[in-house]
């Protein structure tokens, strides 16, 4: 065994860490602050766009203003390379994209206050559910069924399960408001999941529950709506994890991304098979919603399989993310390129990376 000897410590070994990072300056960070609760602003002013203006006519501020941001912004040039550099785009098609992407959430804020408000009548929606054949024979014989999904444009998954699937009476999960914050990322949040969180009173009233992560029992509940009879759960499952023993795993061009495995948990032990819905906005009134699975859980006493049977959920999430870029409004990252042909994330260099395995944080 070769032994070697220890180095002597030097003035440069000696020195902090922290003294070599770089810092924002404060002008940088005045400046990110600004634009930050200038997107809040504008979002806040799609209430007021929403209230008393036709849909046609706030749908399109709605779009000046996601050109603008695309244009002028950080974010939107970011998005811009994305297209390019993660997609294989055109310039142009990449611009495109990317004013589509950022559109998204104010889109979502626009018919959701118009919904609620009952401006609009879902009615008038025009719903399209792809591959629901199997979904729909395990509602008809009452099999429960528990349903997951990603952050993509949310305002069409209402219109769409609320039109096509009026008898599904659930419970969710969700994370709770955060609290309040001088940021505008943060009150962005809260206005968005503040509203979304009311609807379920407004289209399903006394038929919906939610159960807040760290609030309630959020296994139980969910376990106890999955044993009835037709009893169906919702749950996102690429929700930002960052918590002991979270799931590691590639996710789109992420590279390193966390995630819960409490979905596959959930369906282990309830025994119940697993859909993914995920929406598609294709005109003003108009959505369609694909469905993929039934995905069967391990054993329930496979408690070992939960994180294989989360990968599985994943890697179709991130497939339906490459798919259908322009309804997820969130950054995919840059370290896996997408390839359409065989709709895989591959590694940069070209060898395919879908496939790496996750792992969990110890500590």
């Amino acid at each position: 065994m070769v032994q070697v000897e220890p180095q002597p410590k030097t003035a440069t070994t000696d020195a902090p860490r922290a003294a070599t990072v770089h810092r924002p300056s404060m002008v940088r960070r005045a400046v990110a602050w600004t634009a930050d609760m200038g997107r809040y602003v504008m979002a806040r002013g799609m209430f007021a766009v929403a209230d008393y203006l036709p849909r046609r006519a706030s749908g399109a501020i709605a779009g000046t203003i996601a050109a603008a941001e695309c244009t002028l912004t950080r974010r939107g040039r970011a998005l811009q390379a994305e297209g390019r550099l993660v997609f294989g785009l055109s310039s142009r098609k990449s611009w495109q994209v990317a004013r589509r992407t950022m559109l998204v959430p104010y889109l979502d804020l626009i018919d959701l206050r118009r919904i609620s408000t009952r401006r609009d009548d879902l009615r008038t929606w025009k719903p399209e559910a792809v591959n629901d054949e199997a979904f729909r024979a395990m509602l008809d014989s009452g099999q429960p069924v528990l349903v997951t999904g990603g952050h993509f444009a949310f305002a069409p998954l209402v219109a769409t399960l609320h039109l096509t699937v009026p008898e599904i009476h659930g419970t969710a999960v969700a994370a709770p408001i955060e609290p309040f914050r001088w940021r505008g990322e943060v009150l962005l949040r809260r206005l968005t999941l503040g509203m979304i969180h009311s609807l379920a009173e407004v289209l399903r009233p006394g038929a919906a529950q939610i159960s807040y992560v760290g609030e309630r029992d959020v296994q139980g509940e969910m376990l106890e709506e999955l044993g009835k009879p037709g009893g169906v759960g919702f749950v996102m499952i690429d929700t930002d994890w960052r918590k002991p023993k979270a799931h590691v795993r590639p996710f789109c061009g992420i590279e390193r991304a966390y995630f819960a495995v409490g979905a596959a948990r959930i369906a282990r032990l309830a025994q119940a098979p697993v859909f993914m819905v995920v929406p598609e906005r294709t005109g003003m009134r108009s959505a369609r919603v694909h469905y993929y699975g039934p995905f069967t859980p391990p054993p329930k006493d496979d408690a070992a399989s939960d994180r294989a049977f989360t990968d599985e959920l994943l890697d179709e999430l991130e497939r339906c993310v490459g798919r259908f870029r322009e309804n997820s409004p969130r950054p995919v990252g840059w370290s896996r390129r997408w390839d359409a042909p065989s709709e895989r994330w591959v590694a940069a260099g070209g060898t395919r990376g879908a496939e790496a395995p996750g792992r969990a944080i110890e500590d």
